[in-house]
């Protein structure tokens, strides 16, 4: 992986904070006015809308970047992918959220339910498909929307924070560099919190929680990025995690609007936090030039 000028450009770097933050605001305040965050608003009008948040910190790393006029970034490969890795998170990532939400079935947090009464409600009426098929067609569908819809969108938000943004911030050191990055792309998500598409019953105590939770997965995604220096790795690791959300998971256990349940709730930051620790410890295939 080839390095850039390690000096902080905090023209470049003010440029991208404006526009990724700025804009993903604009877009939900926008959403908002226009009903489109309103809990019986069309669910394809959400996914517009999640896209654009994920592509616009790559447009903020191109006018960033042209702003400062600096075309010395750090590079890192796109392709090939490293299967083994790739293996480790498409199983890894779910295999997290399934012991996570079995833990929070077991504290009765949530429940297990396999009858899939929330997709049978969607399905054309006559349609009589048993519960397990169900639950295979999901997981499938879930592997299918994270390789070829979610991974791509997200390899553009993964560009801009972790190839670009946390690039930016790599002479502060790499925990630091972490911390901003998180924190930041953090930001971005709280307003929905605060709307009617994810219902929570303490939007403060909420946001809290998606700060910390994207601080740490973007954190994971920075040491993949370390430990590979592949950006696509990334790109996977995120969509995996999103997919689950919205998935499966999300399916088989409906979460109760607890605190400390579903994937921002408390457990699920320790959850994955000991995963951060375990990565960390995990060395470089190779090093930076």
């Amino acid at each position: 992986m080839s390095s850039g000028n390690n000096d902080l450009d905090m023209k470049s770097v003010t440029v991208y904070v404006a526009v990724a933050v700025g804009a993903v605001f604009l877009i939900e305040l926008a959403a908002y006015l226009s009903g489109a965050l309103d809990r019986d608003s069309s669910s394809k009008v959400r996914y517009i809308l999640f896209a654009l948040l994920f592509v616009v910190p790559s447009l903020a790393a191109l006018l960033s970047r042209r702003c400062a006029g600096d075309t010395n970034e750090s590079r890192p490969d796109y392709w090939p992918l490293s299967w083994k890795m790739f293996w480790l998170i498409a199983v890894g990532v779910p295999a997290v959220c399934l012991v996570t939400n079995v833990v929070e079935a077991a504290l009765g947090w949530t429940s297990l339910d396999l009858s899939f009464e929330r997709v049978v409600t969607q399905m054309p009426e006559g349609s009589e498909i048993p519960p397990s098929s169900l639950l295979t067609l999901a997981i499938m569908l879930d592997f299918v929307l994270m390789a070829a819809v979610y991974s791509p969108i997200f390899l553009a938000y993964e560009y801009g924070w972790r190839v670009h943004f946390q690039g930016r911030l790599k002479s502060l050191g790499r925990l630091k560099a972490y911390a901003i990055t998180g924190l930041l792309s953090g930001v971005c998500f709280v307003p929905i919190v605060f709307s009617e598409v994810i219902y929570i019953a303490h939007p403060p105590i909420a946001a809290a929680r998606v700060l910390l939770i994207v601080a740490i997965l973007g954190a994971i995604s920075g040491e993949i990025l370390r430990i590979g220096g592949n950006a696509t790795m990334c790109a996977v690791f995120a969509g995996t995690f999103f997919s689950q959300t919205v998935g499966t998971i999300d399916t088989i256990f409906p979460l109760r609007r607890l605190d400390f349940g579903g994937p921002f709730g408390w457990l699920s930051i320790v959850m994955w936090a000991f995963v951060l620790v375990a990565v960390s410890r995990l060395p470089a295939k190779r090093q930076s030039e």
